[in-house]
Order: structure tokens, then C-alpha cells, then sequence
């Protein structure tokens, strides 16, 4: 969505505030899953990770869309997109579950 076509966009109905809505639904997605991957992974920092890989996209995704007809990079886009991930990655990590570190039985069980 967020590199279609301006015409494209108008021509499907979406005024400006559904394209930053698109947007949050967008990041809210990736940092959520990108969180869990990184967290999967037992990375030792997890929501820093899933903050630079959502500031990397939004980057990119803002940057592609100088070249895209009737779209325009935008700043306040690429806040929300971050905040938008971040949240997500931060309540996220509040709903999941600790994982086990190396070596634990884990679940509760004794040797």
C-alpha cells in the first residue's frame, strides 16, 4: 500500500487519513512479528532490534516513494511508523510469556 500509485490510491477511495491508518496497521504487524522473531531467536536485545529493523523499513519505504508517482516521502509518516512498531514490540514483550534460558528445565519441572 504504502508505494502504490497516488492515482491508484484516490482511485480506491482512501483519503489521507486511511493511508496513515494503512501505515500504522502496516508497522503495528511488523514490529509485533518482528519482535516475537527476535525474541525467538533469544536475542539479547529484542525490542532495540525490532526498533532499528521498523526504522530501517520506514526509512526505505519513505525514500522509495520520491520516485513514485503522486506519493511524497514524509517525516510525520516515518513517526508513525516507528511508534506504530515500537508499541507493538513493547506490548508484545509484556504479553508473551519469558523464555527459558539455556539450560533450565523450564515449565517448571525439578531435576
Amino acid at each position: 500500500m504504502s508505494l502504490l500509485p497516488g492515482s491508484v490510491v484516490h482511485a480506491m477511495g482512501l483519503s489521507p487519513p486511511w493511508v496513515a491508518y494503512s501505515h500504522f496497521i502496516e508497522f503495528t504487524i511488523l514490529g509485533g512479528l518482528t519482535y516475537l522473531t527476535f525474541r525467538s531467536y533469544r536475542s539479547n536485545a529484542p525490542v532495540v532490534n525490532t526498533i532499528l529493523l521498523v526504522l530501517s523499513a520506514s526509512l526505505i519505504t519513505e525514500t522509495a516513494q520520491l520516485w513514485v508517482p503522486g506519493r511524497t516521502a514524509d517525516l510525520m509518516d516515518v513517526s508513525v511508523n516507528l511508534l506504530s512498531g515500537t508499541g507493538s514490540a513493547l506490548i508484545a514483550g509484556m504479553l508473551s510469556r519469558p523464555v527459558d534460558s539455556p539450560g533450565s528445565l523450564g515449565g517448571g519441572e525439578s531435576a
